[in-house]
């Protein structure tokens, strides 16, 4: 990935992607492709430091799987 940190927000060059996203479109910063662990690691701290660290600004979008919300018995 291409891009530039400023502050707390970043942009990303998309140019070289087979396909360019829309504008709005949805991207995963953190889930199953790249995990809270995976930043951590990268980062040189713990996971619950990544999750800590992110202000209340963000919007965050809990998306539940199609497993998890099967019921059980």
């Amino acid at each position: 990935v291409v891009g530039r940190v400023s502050m707390d927000m970043i942009g990303v060059d998309a140019t070289d992607l087979p396909e360019l996203p829309l504008p709005g479109a949805m991207a995963e910063i953190i889930g199953k492709t790249i995990t809270v662990d995976d930043h951590a690691d990268v980062a040189g701290t713990l996971g619950y430091e990544v999750l800590t660290n992110l202000k209340g600004r963000y919007v965050r979008q809990y998306v539940e799987s199609v497993q998890a919300a099967a019921p059980t018995e």
